[in-house]
């Protein structure tokens, strides 16, 4: 019996608001409706990351690994990677990603990955997104803040 009902009273619902004028989500414009269509989805922001990566002295590191995480502040231990790369010649890196902005804080995490190889042992770094240095390159649609170039330069210390 509670099942009929919830069913005809879901129906019920749906067809007011669909007289209402409320409707799903549809790439269709104002022009076929006469109105604004609704649209759903999240905010994102496009971040290029580029930096430098270099010992207290001032000397390029290389193959220092930069790792873009997802983690949520509530629950650090829920993080996982979204890109990563690692450091060139000059101590330089360079990743891309798209950022969704919700409840979770992105970070990059810089890490000596290869031990003594690389000039010495170097203590990993933390930097949060949201704290960078960064620049607007495009502007954003709909659901887009737009493209921003960020710039992370760190300075790792030994062991």
């Amino acid at each position: 019996m509670k099942v009929r009902f919830y069913r005809w009273y879901n129906a019920l619902l749906s067809s007011l608001l669909t007289l209402l004028g409320f409707g799903s989500c549809s790439t269709v414009g104002a022009d076929e409706y006469g109105s604004p269509v609704s649209e759903y989805g999240t905010p994102y922001a496009d971040y290029h990351i580029k930096g430098d990566v270099t010992d207290e002295q001032g000397n390029p590191l290389e193959g220092i690994k930069a790792v873009l995480k997802e983690m949520p502040d509530e629950a650090p231990q829920y993080a996982y990677s979204m890109d990563s790369t690692v450091t060139d010649k000059q101590g330089k890196f360079e990743m891309g990603t798209r950022v969704y902005i919700s409840s979770r804080r992105v970070k990059l995490v810089v890490e000596d990955t290869d031990g003594q190889a690389g000039g010495g042992e170097f203590a990993s770094d933390t930097l949060v997104l949201e704290d960078l240095p960064k620049k607007q390159t495009a502007e954003g649609q709909h659901w887009s803040t737009g493209t921003y170039e960020l710039k992370a330069d760190v300075k790792l210390k030994k062991k």
